[in-house]
């Protein structure tokens, strides 16, 4: 049995689906969003946001089902640490 076929079996049943969105793929993430309504209004859309444009305007929506995660959020320090020099040394040149 597949996923999809056990879905089937019970229409009511939650699923979700996870995405990663920055803001040059906002438009993108946002017409999966509406297909997954459109098509399956049991759907949640959990969303990665990989900056804070796309947060920000995720929030602003709001739309139902869809629950934005924040990159702070699941990195550890190591990773924290790595973003800020990356991010320091892009601006500094």
């Amino acid at each position: 049995m597949t996923a999809c076929s056990e879905f089937a079996d019970d229409p009511m049943k939650p699923r979700a689906v996870c995405t990663v969105m920055d803001r040059n793929y906002l438009t993108r993430g946002l017409a999966l969003y509406a297909s997954l309504r459109k098509h399956g209004p049991a759907y949640d859309l959990h969303v990665l946001c990989m900056d804070q444009e796309t947060w920000d305007i995720l929030s602003h929506l709001a739309p139902t089902g869809l629950k934005r995660v924040a990159l702070q959020s699941v990195m550890d320090e190591g990773a924290r640490n790595l973003a800020e020099g990356l991010s320091e040394l892009l601006t500094a040149e």
